[in-house]
């Protein structure tokens, strides 16, 4: 059976993929914060796109971005690793994007 972090890691993959994607292309780093909240109403996420060279241009959250962090969280809690917040960054190195995910349960 496979572990939690084989199973997120392709998840996480797409994200930052439609992060840069969804970026413009002047930009060389971005952010992307998730805030998590459980309540009677359900599971509910607000999502931020950021500019840490503080860039100005708005970012729209897309249907993969949505539909991947989604999935990240319902993965987490099937493995009882809930998360209150997830922080993506990417930033290109010499033409290739790298990320980093972090967590805050």
């Amino acid at each position: 059976m496979p572990t939690l972090q084989e199973l997120e890691s392709p998840i996480e993959q797409r994200i930052a993929s439609a992060l840069v994607e969804a970026t413009p292309d002047s930009w060389k780093k971005a952010c992307l914060e998730v805030e998590a909240t459980d309540d009677a109403a359900g599971l509910g996420m607000s999502h931020t796109i950021s500019s840490p060279e503080g860039r100005h241009e708005v970012v729209s959250l897309t249907d993969e971005i949505l539909e991947a962090t989604f999935e990240l969280r319902e993965l987490f809690r099937k493995h009882g690793k809930a998360w209150r917040r997830v922080v993506f960054e990417i930033n290109v190195e010499t033409g290739t994007w790298h990320y980093a995910a972090r967590f805050a349960y």
